[in-house]
């Protein structure tokens, strides 16, 4: 996006969960060179993207979706549109408005979670090497025929162990 002002512009380049190509902003700096109109020292390049972790060093200013939901939410308490309230409802909506604050019980459950996966390899290998299922079909209420229980016993391990083998890769 161009503004242009006269004998000088802003450059934009909003990024949403994307980074930019090589060189992307440089061919933005030549082309504000190239065009006589504006003056080349008076030319801003603004970056807009979802996360300071995209930012580059050759931008005269990086903005984060944040940034912008943060303003236009201030602004519009003083000055209510409706479009404005839209793009803020979708900023938040596409998880680009400010960050949720990380909750106590987040933390505490953090490593918890971390071995969830390990867990789980150890239960469906254990799982899969259960030959006989019938007191675990009881257990659930499962009550086919007794010569049923062995060709269900095998679909479980086989289904067990390709989920084992799909969690180890």
């Amino acid at each position: 996006m161009l503004a242009d002002f006269g004998n000088f512009a802003f450059i934009f380049e909003h990024k949403v969960w994307s980074h930019l190509s090589p060189g992307q902003l440089d061919k933005y700096r030549d082309y504000a060179k190239e065009n006589k109109k504006w003056l080349n020292d008076h030319n801003s390049i603004i970056l807009i993207t979802g996360s300071t972790h995209d930012s580059q060093d050759n931008t005269d200013l990086l903005l984060t979706w944040s940034n912008i939901h943060k303003f236009l939410s201030s602004w519009l308490k003083e000055h209510p549109d409706d479009l404005v309230s839209d793009f803020i409802d979708m900023l938040t909506e596409e998880n680009l408005g400010p960050p949720a604050p990380v909750s106590y019980e987040s933390i505490t459950h953090y490593f918890t979670a971390q071995s969830f996966e390990r867990n789980l390899i150890n239960v469906t290998s254990k799982a899969a090497k259960e030959e006989d299922w019938t007191l675990a079909f009881r257990r659930i209420g499962f009550n086919k025929e007794k010569e049923d229980v062995p060709v269900f016993s095998k679909l479980i391990k086989l289904s067990l162990l390709k989920i084992h083998q799909q969690l180890l890769n």
